[in-house]
């Protein structure tokens, strides 16, 4: 990314799984499969410093988030396959902590919202799955400025 005091601009790569053991609907006979989503993103964001502390900062952003991978597999004995991509945003909130000249810790909340894509299907399917997909992120790290 790049720091322009007090606005950053950054740019995101992101991937997200999570195994499903269970499902709302009418497929019931799938007995588990997975969920998984390949993305990129820009966000902006803004700088401030809530804490009265030089070291400690407070941050808001957002962004535009282009999911280009979007897929739901169903294990029922075959496996079945949904893929699609769509368009959200993400708004983002957090503080850092700089405890070295370079080097800074830090804490955020993240929230992405695409809404609702419609999956085509692939292997071994038929039709079009509809997926609600909103992920909340809490995340905590350490960051290194060049």
């Amino acid at each position: 990314g790049f720091d322009l005091e007090p606005w950053r601009i950054e740019g995101e790569l992101m991937y997200r799984s999570v195994d499903l053991t269970s499902l709302d609907g009418s497929l019931n006979a799938v007995s588990g499969g997975d969920y998984a989503s390949l993305a990129i993103a820009a966000n902006l964001i803004y700088d401030f410093n809530l804490f009265g502390d030089e070291r400690a900062t407070s941050y808001i952003g957002g962004g535009v988030v282009l999911v280009d991978e979007i897929d739901i597999d169903f294990q029922n004995g075959v496996e079945s396959s949904f893929s699609g991509d769509d368009v959200g945003f993400q708004l983002l909130l957090g503080a850092e902590y700089r405890f070295a000249e370079r080097w800074k810790g830090f804490a955020e909340v993240r929230l992405l919202e695409l809404g609702d894509p419609d999956l085509n299907s692939e292997s071994n399917a038929t039709g079009r799955v509809n997926v609600d997909y909103d992920n909340r992120a809490l995340l905590f790290g350490i960051r290194y400025d060049f």
